[in-house]
């Protein structure tokens, strides 16, 4: 079994690229004929593979050999960083160690890398170019904030992030590094999205470009952004509020039949009552009976002795970091999961992560498709440090559009009060607003 990441189309849409991955086996990079279906693993060395992007004419690839991390263990390969592979002869190419989610330019004779990391990475960010063999380094633009740098197939327009808004900027290439926000004066920028936008990705001849939000699909024209495109109208309609339904829907993993656990020490929880020779009776996904052993009468199901052993209510903890700060990969099986469930805790809440991973691990572990206790989660918190996570709110509206990219969440946690060096740092945001938001979005409040 294997789990499936980050696709990419070739230019033609003939081929699907995607990475793979297993505990045992490790990475893998694989293509798929989109007509047919059939599939082929690309003969790259084993290692921990993201982001492949095809070639202009596709016969190559760009790829990210990964050092190794907490949840995929060591790394795999002898040198981690960008690679190019020739899908004909197998050659492959170390190109540079700089910079991650390669593109190929438009003419695919240079490659594309961005630095400085997604949400919760550095404040050096950059969008970098050096051609086929890593030499001929040029840093086409830099951000304080800015991530999920995306160019377009044409090279003319880059779509990005900033501080959970989306935008799109022309992307010429003057000979000197362009300092992008979205308040840049040097190249035109436009927002492309109302709330906030994620899986930035533009459509093969350059003219929309889409996103994600929640299980929301967005397609935005480039000509409904900016009035001097051909084609553009005479008045610029307002930013999408909803998006094409994804509909993504999985079964709920339910055990069924029953499960006797007899001659147990039950610590019931009901004051500091204590069951010395007690049975609990479980069936499907329900606990059917506590007590003790001499009243239990039924006499059907799986009987496990439990004589010696003590039985408690699993533990709920509350404030428990689960490992998620990571992005796109993710393991078969965690291991701060494994650890909870060892020491008894059989429900998590998350109160700061990277959204995209707690949620979509909240639906593995709830589907069964991993092994761990409950999670819930705040996701990405709003946050008053300054930082490319930071949330500016500054008015009713922005909090209005913090409950979106939230969403699958069943608490908020906001911290405005001084840390550190931002003390004098921090974001108007009264607390009314956000109890106000939650009581709309039926979501539970953490302030501090």
């Amino acid at each position: 079994s294997l789990l499936e990441f980050e696709p990419a189309f070739s230019v033609d849409g003939k081929t699907l690229f995607f990475v793979t991955w297993n505990d045992d086996l490790g990475g893998g990079i694989w293509q798929m004929n989109t007509n047919t279906g059939a599939l082929k693993q690309v003969a790259v060395p084993a290692g921990i593979h993201r982001t492949p992007q095809c070639s202009p004419d596709g016969k190559s690839i760009v790829y990210v050999a990964q050092s190794g991390d907490d949840q995929t263990g060591p790394s795999r390969q002898v040198k981690p960083g960008v690679y190019r592979f020739d899908l004909n002869t197998n050659a492959h190419q170390f190109v540079t160690d700089e910079g991650e989610n390669p593109i190929f330019s438009p003419d695919g004779m240079r490659i594309y890398t961005t630095t400085g990391g997604d949400v919760f990475g550095s404040f050096d960010k950059q969008l970098l170019s050096f051609d086929l063999n890593g030499h001929d380094k040029k840093t086409l633009f830099k951000s304080k904030y800015a991530n999920q740098w995306t160019p377009s197939p044409d090279g003319k327009w880059l779509a990005f992030s900033e501080l959970h808004k989306a935008y799109i900027c022309a992307m010429p290439m003057p000979g000197h590094t362009i300092d992008l926000s979205a308040e840049t004066k040097a190249v035109p920028v436009a927002q492309i999205a109302k709330d906030a936008g994620y899986n930035l990705h533009w459509s093969g001849d350059s003219k929309k470009v889409t996103y994600t939000l929640g299980d929301e699909y967005f397609t935005i024209d480039i000509t409904t952004r900016f009035k001097f495109l051909p084609g553009a109208p005479d008045s610029l309609p307002p930013l999408p509020q909803t998006g094409a339904k994804i509909g993504l829907q999985i079964a709920s993993d339910k055990p069924t039949g029953t499960l006797v656990l007899k001659n147990a020490r039950i610590i019931t929880c009901e004051g500091d009552q204590v069951i010395e020779n007690g049975t609990i009776e479980i069936t499907d996904n329900k606990i059917t009976f506590v007590g003790k052993s001499s009243e239990y009468k039924g006499n059907s199901g799986k009987t496990v002795d439990c004589k010696g052993k003590t039985i408690m209510p699993g533990i709920v903890d509350v404030h428990s970091h689960s490992g998620n700060f990571r992005n796109g990969l993710n393991p078969q099986k965690q291991w701060e999961y494994y650890a909870n469930l060892a020491y008894g805790v059989t429900t998590m809440h998350d109160p700061s992560v990277n959204s995209e991973m707690a949620f979509s691990n909240a639906e593995m572990l709830k589907s069964g498709r991993m092994l761990g206790p409950r999670l819930f989660s705040t996701g990405t918190i709003l946050y008053g440090a300054d930082g490319d996570f930071k949330a500016p709110i500054n008015s009713l509206d922005a909090v209005l559009c913090a409950a979106p990219r939230h969403g699958g969440l069943f608490r908020l946690k906001v911290i405005t009060s001084p840390v550190g060096s931002n003390a004098n740092k921090l974001l108007p945001l009264p607390k009314n607003w956000v109890c106000w938001l939650c009581q709309k979005e039926v979501l539970f409040s953490t302030i501090t």
